[in-house]
């Protein structure tokens, strides 16, 4: 029996502009995480969570993924591995979590942030309109981010955003902004959780697209 009681996946992708760098796609649009949170159409306010927070979590996504729940993509479970300094008790070193850490220089960043979120078409009694939910997010090099959204009643979204390069028909190709989400929640609340990630995603998509745009 799951954990949960149902999971849904999602996909959007949007094109990007012609002539635009892959690296710089990946850098200035999903690994730079305050502009990405910012993108939200819902987020008012952000925090990095504080380290022992962070390794806790971690620590955490990788039991679960252990288990088979919420399984973790290959690359974000070598990154946490890696930052988890696992002691003889079992616990993880808070210290790695935190980017700009000698113990692991070279490392991908993997970082924390408690978002809120103000959202006044909610279903009243599900949830208040300020909505605080964890962002977990683990840099993917070279391609872009994973992210993994814990709100409240259990809810939590797992999303994969890369940068590919899309070949649309002989000789020509383009690099597009691919979203990939897996939804994990309870069966009666999947419908208003998929009405806000189906009715956000242009608004995000538009956001980022402007900054290439801007630094084109």
């Amino acid at each position: 029996m799951s954990l949960f009681g149902t999971t849904t996946t999602l996909r959007h992708t949007s094109p990007l502009p012609v002539g635009v760098d892959k690296a710089t796609a990946v850098r200035l649009l999903l690994q730079d995480h305050d502009f990405f949170i910012s993108c939200g159409p819902h987020s008012v306010a952000c925090e990095r969570a504080d380290a022992e927070e962070e390794a806790r979590l971690a620590a955490a996504a990788l039991t679960a993924d252990a288990k088979g729940v919420c399984p973790l993509p290959e690359a974000v479970r070598a990154v946490l591995t890696k930052a988890s300094d696992t002691s003889s008790n079992g616990s993880v070193s808070s210290s790695a979590f935190y980017s700009g850490s000698t113990d692991v220089p070279m490392l991908p960043k993997a970082c924390t942030y408690r978002v809120t979120d103000v959202v006044h078409t909610l279903p009243a009694g599900l949830w208040d309109a300020r909505v605080v939910s964890t962002y977990e997010m683990t840099d993917v090099p070279g391609t872009g981010v994973f992210v993994r959204i814990r709100s409240p009643l259990s809810v939590v979204m797992d999303t994969t955003w890369m940068i590919v390069l899309s070949k649309e028909d002989e000789g020509t190709a383009q690099l597009v902004l691919v979203e990939e989400i897996i939804i994990y929640c309870s069966r009666l609340l999947m419908p208003t959780v998929k009405i806000l990630c189906e009715g956000g995603w242009r608004q995000i998509h538009a956001k980022m697209i402007a900054r290439l745009e801007e630094n084109n």
